[in-house]
């Protein structure tokens, strides 16, 4: 495993310009980006994080 992949909560609510409480929330909720929980400590994959706003984002009708 290279923990380097991974982004730590401070890096993603930086990334996503969210708080921490938003992304547990998410987490519980189980709408956020995929996570990972290692050792106790929840990380996140960029890559997971970019797929999930790309099917997140809402169309114009215009």
């Amino acid at each position: 495993m290279n923990i380097e992949k991974y982004m730590r909560i401070d890096h993603v609510c930086r990334y996503l310009n969210k708080s921490q409480s938003t992304l547990y929330r998410w987490r519980i909720q189980g709408t956020g980006p995929q996570y990972y929980q290692i050792g106790g400590m929840v990380y996140y994959l960029k890559n997971d994080i970019d797929d999930w706003l790309n099917k997140t984002v809402t169309k114009s009708w215009f």
